[in-house]
């Protein structure tokens, strides 16, 4: 038998999920927070080094499935 399984870069993936979900294409001011649910809301529209820093302080146990370990 032969076993394969494929590994997505960590850093694609962390970039797909900004672009999906951070990234809007109208932005108003007055938009709720991405995981607003959590005590980590994300604001939206945040650059991409806010967002990594961000979510690199969350636990894995509190961290979305788009960016847990």
């Amino acid at each position: 038998y032969e076993r394969f399984t494929f590994v997505r870069n960590p850093f694609d993936r962390l970039v797909s999920c900004y672009r999906q979900k951070i990234i809007t294409e109208s932005a108003s001011a007055h938009q709720a927070p991405l995981f607003r649910d959590y005590f980590f809301a994300i604001p939206a529209n945040i650059s991409f080094t806010d967002f990594a820093q961000r979510i690199s302080k969350i636990p894995d146990a509190l961290a979305d499935s788009h960016f847990k370990s």
